[in-house]
């Protein structure tokens, strides 16, 4: 098992530094062997800041050695941590920009493509907030979804600018072009009738998910799916939030990423998620977006090509605004022994 230790240095009036920055009250005790400490760990986090107002020496063979960091080029403000290079190499790297947005504020239904979104501690705002239940399912997860019926993909939930307020829809369009209230007895009553069961229409402040509160995908990894699957592949059978465009074509680039950070723009508050673990598909990468009709091949060429996996889910890190063309950071997990 990995260990973490944390070491921080305060005065008594809790400050670290003086009013222009010197820490000329720190005294390091001769007594202690900080070589041989430092020695023990193989990664060591260091804030910008302290990076840029120390120069540290380290030496592991007896001989002085002048430290040892590489930077992210100045000119970018998402590098406010860095693995010293005597160590290891920088953590932060670019992995490329948004490409897509995407919510879906009734789970299962038709999605919107945004330009600008708002990512809050539990996803996008307005991401998947309402659900059908099926009334008469006592299990633990009773939401009806396309894959129990196709055609909600087909229900098209929006806003009418007259009565809208928030990010939730006023109405659904239905497949047959009919308008209904969202919380409307007809809407419910239509989607019942389809799926054979009574359904009741649900709104939970924090959202619906299955497995976490944001996904995200690389475009080449579509591709390369559609290229084994043998048809041109719309993004939207994979039901992502972010779209990420690599600079250099890489299928399923997203398994590295597990176990670091992405953020989405630059500087130190830019909005970011950790990731969590791959996102494993289900026979809804199946069906057309457009027509609910199933292609099975689609899910095959996802289990041949990554034994079932394609993207990631994450878990909200820092809020913020995510907009299409931002770079997106990848800042890596430390690497198990």
């Amino acid at each position: 098992m990995r260990c973490i230790r944390y070491a921080v240095a305060a005065s008594l009036d809790g400050y670290t530094a003086g009013p222009k920055g010197e820490a000329d009250w720190i005294i390091m005790d001769p007594a202690i062997d900080f070589e041989s400490f430092f020695t023990q760990f193989d990664t060591v986090l260091l804030a910008k800041a302290f990076l840029n107002g120390c120069a540290t020496r380290l030496s592991t063979d007896g001989s002085e050695r002048t430290q040892f960091r590489e930077r992210v080029p100045s000119d970018r403000s998402a590098d406010n941590l860095f693995r010293l290079s005597g160590l290891g190499s920088s953590m932060v790297k670019e992995i490329g920009h948004v490409e897509a947005i995407f919510r879906y504020p009734v789970k299962s239904m038709g999605g919107e493509r945004l330009e600008i979104a708002n990512l809050g501690w539990h996803g996008l705002d307005g991401d998947r907030r309402l659900a059908f239940r099926r009334i008469d399912d006592r299990g633990g997860f009773p939401w009806l979804t396309a894959g129990k019926l196709p055609d909600l993909l087909l229900f098209a939930p929006h806003r009418r600018e007259d009565d809208s307020e928030g990010d939730l829809p006023t109405h659904v369009r239905t497949p047959d072009g009919e308008e209904m209230p969202v919380f409307g007895e007809a809407l419910a009553t239509e989607v019942g009738r389809r799926c054979g069961a009574p359904v009741q229409m649900m709104q939970l402040k924090h959202g619906i998910f299955d497995e976490a509160s944001i996904s995200v995908i690389a475009s080449d990894t579509v591709r390369e799916i559609g290229r084994l699957a043998g048809r041109s592949m719309d993004v939207r059978r994979f039901r992502p939030n972010v779209v990420v465009r690599l600079p250099r074509s890489a299928p399923f680039q997203e398994d590295e990423w597990v176990g670091g950070v992405l953020s989405f723009g630059e500087g130190d508050d830019a909005p970011a998620i950790a990731v969590t673990m791959r996102d494993v598909r289900c026979s809804m990468v199946n069906l057309d977006p457009d027509s609910a009709s199933s292609a099975p091949e689609v899910l095959k060429a996802v289990v041949r090509a990554n034994q079932n996996n394609a993207g990631i889910y994450g878990a909200v890190t820092r809020i913020g605004r995510v907009s299409v063309g931002q770079r997106v950071f990848l800042c890596e997990g430390i690497e198990r022994s």
